[in-house]
């Protein structure tokens, strides 16, 4: 790991957007997040959004009939967050987030009067019960109503309301149960549960630093140029654990124009060269693999002000790190934002800077595109569990202000 080379912030970005399978250039939602990458759920279509703009001619059905085949699975994993990943990668996510969470949960329980029995006894009734066929939380606490017991007001201090919910999650660290879609859908917050997931791996390794290298690996593949603070956030881990992990691989550091970060890149394996234009959701890993949204971004636009994720003021496209508009990517820079006008039922777009006729040409066409998938197959356009049309109608508003 000697050796140090300087790239391009072109040549950077061309790496991240092939590394990222886009556009288009796997066959299956399997393939696509098997080599792009966990994909959050946030409850909105986004998740669809995601694959789509990986995999050709994606339908929704396609995305769905996987989850219910387990080929892809929802389970919490980086930073305790949920996320779809492909079946072999279920123990790794469990354990991680298992790891993440587990001092939190044991200073709930002390302070909740929560005992190992008491949740393992409750786990074999949850199991019981499930044997008789998949069940929500809701459907549980009702046919558990004379086992689980309420934690009072401490509860309610430490945001656990019943012995239920711990037990369920124990018992989805150990692979014993699954979440699966309700209603058979991604876009949506809510779960059911089932027992014993066939064909699903062993449970992950013990070893935190095992676990660490594996994402570490996982996470430099799918970037090709990857910051080592960036897979330390993404990860939900602290530096030093994810300097620890990228030192397990071979490889070596890099520099990259105009960025101050540390990048690493993993030797041999890159994929082909990938040109086109993508219509990227909210999240999308292209950016979230990113220090924000601003590295894939030309210098001159980063002055511009974007909506960002939650409750903050606007900030530029220099400084967002969760830039709350969609993103419109070509050849690996972000060159416009787009969002779903619930209204004339249609995508709004607009661009940094002027685009030749051709190049217009070709993004209304994928803009008219995606709006037929959202409209035709998919049925909504939300981005999370909490956005609403309102929300849509405010960012088509800005993206109309930055055109003008």
């Amino acid at each position: 790991m000697s050796h140090h080379t300087t790239l391009p912030i072109a040549e950077a970005r061309a790496r991240w957007f092939s590394a990222q399978r886009l556009p288009n250039v796997v066959a299956t939602p399997v393939e696509a997040v098997r080599e792009a990458g966990y994909v959050r759920t946030l409850g909105g279509v986004d998740v669809y959004l995601a694959l789509r703009a990986r995999v050709k001619g994606l339908t929704r059905a396609q995305v769905d009939e996987a989850v219910a085949n387990r080929e892809l699975c929802v389970v919490p994993s980086v930073r305790g967050c949920i996320y779809l990943v492909d079946r072999d990668e279920v123990p790794w996510s469990l354990r991680i987030a298992d790891l993440l969470s587990h001092r939190r949960r044991q200073r709930e329980y002390e302070k909740t009067g929560i005992g190992e029995a008491e949740l393992e006894k409750l786990g074999g009734r949850i199991l019981d019960t499930l044997s008789a066929g998949p069940a929500s939380t809701n459907e549980l606490r009702r046919a558990l109503k004379d086992h689980v017991r309420s934690l009072g007001e401490m509860g309610k201090k430490v945001g656990i309301s019943s012995t239920l919910p711990p037990a369920l999650r124990e018992l989805e660290f150990k692979g014993r149960i699954a979440r699966t879609l309700e209603g058979g859908r991604l876009d949506t917050e809510k779960y059911v549960w089932e027992a014993g997931p066939e064909a699903l791996p062993d449970k992950g390794p013990e070893d935190p630093a095992e676990v660490h290298a594996h994402l570490a690996e996982n996470f430099c593949r799918q970037t090709q140029v990857a910051s080592v603070d960036r897979f330390a956030g993404w990860a939900g881990i602290g530096k030093r654990d994810a300097k620890a992990a990228v030192s397990r691989l071979e490889g070596e550091p890099v520099s990259v124009e105009g960025l101050e970060e540390g990048y690493f890149s993993l030797h041999g394996g890159a994929p082909a060269p990938s040109t086109g234009i993508s219509f990227l959701p909210f999240e999308d890993n292209l950016i979230q693999h990113q220090p924000g949204v601003a590295p894939l971004v030309d210098l001159r636009h980063h002055h511009l002000p974007v909506p960002v994720w939650g409750r903050g003021k606007d900030q530029t496209l220099g400084t967002a790190n969760h830039m709350a508009y969609r993103s419109i990517a070509r050849d690996g820079e972000v060159i416009g934002v787009w969002e779903f006008d619930p209204d004339a039922e249609a995508v709004v777009w607009a661009t940094f800077h002027d685009q030749p006729g051709d190049q217009r040409e070709l993004i209304q066409e994928e803009a008219t595109a995606v709006g037929r998938f959202l409209t035709e197959d998919v049925g909504r356009a939300i981005s999370f569990s909490i956005d609403t049309e309102d929300d849509l109608r405010r960012r088509c508003a800005g993206i109309k202000e930055l055109v003008t």
